[in-house]
């Protein structure tokens, strides 16, 4: 009975895939789907920390309103919470859980945003040998 249905909650999921959390449940997601919200939140978070403009030219006045909150997919809601193991597998098959993006400046600066589990941006400033090094890989 217990095999029966196993092979029928696998026929229902079709090509969900999961990560383990640490309370002991699983997030199901479409792997598109979850592909589509992490490059949109990767989007929309820098977009209000490039605001208004990535370029080191002259630009616009910024708007005097807030940016808005950029909003937090559930999967990433649910990396925050998976369980190393099931990150790990989620990392193996999609690429970074905290993806990395860096702009170079004419001055030889390298500013790198890297989006943390929970959704936060943190931004480095590298300068030296080491925004060197950054430089030859681009």
């Amino acid at each position: 009975m217990r095999n029966r249905l196993r092979r029928l909650q696998r026929a229902a999921r079709g090509d969900l895939d999961w990560l383990d959390l640490q309370d002991g449940t699983r997030f199901y997601f479409q792997p598109m789907e979850a592909h589509k919200a992490l490059f949109m939140e990767r989007m929309d978070g820098l977009r209000v920390l490039a605001s208004p403009d990535l370029s080191e030219g002259a630009h616009a006045e910024p708007p005097q309103e807030p940016p808005p909150t950029p909003h937090v997919p559930e999967i990433r809601t649910a990396l925050a919470k998976a369980t190393p193991e099931s990150l790990r597998r989620f990392e193996e098959r999609y690429g970074p859980a905290e993806p990395e993006c860096g702009v170079i400046h004419d001055d030889g600066r390298v500013t790198i945003w890297r989006m943390a589990l929970d959704g936060s941006v943190e931004t480095a400033v590298v300068e030296g040998e080491e925004a060197a090094r950054l430089r030859r890989q681009a």
